[in-house]
């Protein structure tokens, strides 16, 4: 990562300071881990405002026309394209697209490209204010740092597993998994909130006992799709948090958890 580190040092020339009502640079996000990321970078010298109600599904975000006012009034809006196509309709000229290629929407679960973005957004606030840039470079860089730890942590532990089939009751990780040596199988697809047909459940269920899989991953422990394929195939289900919302810790401290879910889960180390 440390042609992202140089990034975070980059002070474009020309730059202007936001138009917040207090001066701050104001920011427009509808998903926890954008959010969490500007916050992170910009501290107290940006206002961020997330569209997206708290705990609610993010794929299904619609904006109210007071919302959609707020997003072409702001500084900067940043989104994952495709995600959140309300968000999408409205945002304008000031937009930073984080999705870096493919069309899986969950890059922050990748921690170098999530690193990546850091380093976009980071670029982007200096651009708005340059006044704070420093502040901005020093808060970048810590977080990268932190990313880097968990990444260097990550490759360590799951370079040794026994099982590598990551099997999700939906893809949501397909780029860990690709990050980190894994083949990821959802019961249903990336943006597929339709409940998978029998068919799709019983193909699953097979490839879990063909395979040796002892663990269905899902968001939650209750899961119904989970369940019946874990039941089928005399697996057991853990959850696994896609970090599409909050539910109260933050962006690492939940990744540490799933690392060590699929370290158990796999049998790694």
């Amino acid at each position: 990562m440390r042609y992202v580190l140089a990034v975070l040092l980059c002070l474009l020339p020309g730059c202007a300071r936001g138009g917040g009502d207090d001066g701050r640079v104001t920011v427009v996000t509808a998903v926890y881990p954008l959010t969490y990321a500007v916050q992170r970078i910009g501290g107290e010298h940006v206002r961020v405002v997330d569209l997206a109600p708290p705990g609610a599904e993010p794929h299904d975000v619609e904006l109210t026309p007071a919302q959609v006012g707020r997003v072409e009034q702001a500084d900067l809006v940043v989104l994952v394209r495709g995600l959140q196509p309300a968000l999408d309709d409205a945002a304008g000229v000031r937009t930073l697209d984080v999705l870096r290629g493919g069309t899986d929407p969950h890059v922050w679960l990748d921690p170098p490209a999530y690193a990546e973005i850091v380093a976009l957004i980071t670029a982007r606030l200096v651009a708005l204010d340059r006044e704070h840039a420093p502040a901005f470079s020093d808060n970048a860089r810590t977080f990268a740092a932190e990313l880097e730890s968990f990444h260097g942590d990550a490759q360590e532990t799951l370079a040794r597993c026994a099982r590598k089939d990551l099997v999700t009751s939906h893809a949501a990780f397909g780029r860990f998994a690709k990050r980190y040596g894994l083949r990821e199988t959802g019961i249903a697809g990336v943006g597929d909130e339709a409940e998978p047909s029998p068919a799709r459940l019983a193909e699953v269920a097979a490839l879990v006992e063909r395979n040796g899989v002892t663990t269905v991953f899902a968001e939650s422990a209750d899961s119904r799709p989970a369940q019946t394929v874990a039941r089928e195939a005399g697996a057991q289900v853990a959850v696994l948090d896609p970090l599409e919302v909050s539910r109260g810790d933050d962006y690492l401290t939940v990744m540490r958890r799933n690392l060590d879910a699929v370290k158990t889960g796999l049998g790694c180390g």
